[in-house]
């Protein structure tokens, strides 16, 4: 299974598809890297695990 980061503008055009993750098709694997996804900056998001170990982000390029 992979995990992407998709950004899009508000008009619906999409600015941004990143795959930041690949896992086993398991819930068990996967669904320790899922938590919060939060604006890092303007220009960088990040999807961090529930216990705020891991850090996934990908940035727009401005």
């Amino acid at each position: 299974m992979d995990i992407f980061l998709c950004i899009f503008q508000r008009d619906g055009t999409q600015v941004l598809l990143e795959k930041v993750i690949s896992e086993q098709p398991d819930v068990f694997a996967y669904a320790k890297h899922l938590g919060e996804l939060t604006w890092v900056s303007d220009f960088e998001v990040a999807l961090i695990n529930e216990t705020g170990a891991e850090k996934y982000s990908a940035k727009l390029e401005h």
